[in-house]
């Protein structure tokens, strides 16, 4: 569960609010897309739960003040999809796993990459194709080793 409690959000600590009274709840497990017109807030509502800039209010994960979290745990336990979505010359699997070794994508399930026998990555990297709807587009083709570009 993510929560958003009363927050204003400032760019600079003593600069003007561009976020104000901002207050939400998402369910645990849920899938959110955050939309509007620019200059709406959406990067801003980003920037705050990344703690990139001073927020003002509560901003509760899992009951856990995300204040009382370390940077790097609070930041890989979030993931975003951005309207400008990179694609990168190179496979499938390639793209979906550009830097290695990489954070479990589910830990009981996923194995590190450091430490999981390519078999059980790419079962984890089907598992995630198969959610979006991809998984038979690339078994008609090359797998995770079809060549994809810009």
């Amino acid at each position: 569960e993510v929560r958003l409690q009363d927050g204003v959000l400032r760019y600079h600590p003593q600069g003007p609010p561009v976020l104000r009274g901002v207050t939400f709840r998402v369910p645990p497990q849920a899938k959110v897309a955050v939309v509007g017109r620019t200059g709406a807030g959406k990067s801003s509502v980003l920037g705050a739960l990344l703690r990139l800039y001073p927020y003002e209010g509560r901003i509760i994960i899992d009951n856990v003040d995300i204040g009382a979290l370390g940077l790097v745990g609070l930041r890989a336990g979030l993931r975003v999809v951005t309207q400008d979505a990179a694609l990168l010359s190179g496979t499938v699997r390639s793209n979906l796993l550009p830097l290695q070794p990489l954070q479990p994508l589910d830990a009981p399930t996923c194995p590190a990459p450091a430490r999981a026998p390519a078999a059980d990555i790419d079962a984890c990297l089907w598992r995630a194709l198969r959610q979006v709807g991809l998984e038979g587009v690339l078994q008609a083709r090359e797998g995770l080793d079809t060549c994809v570009a810009e």
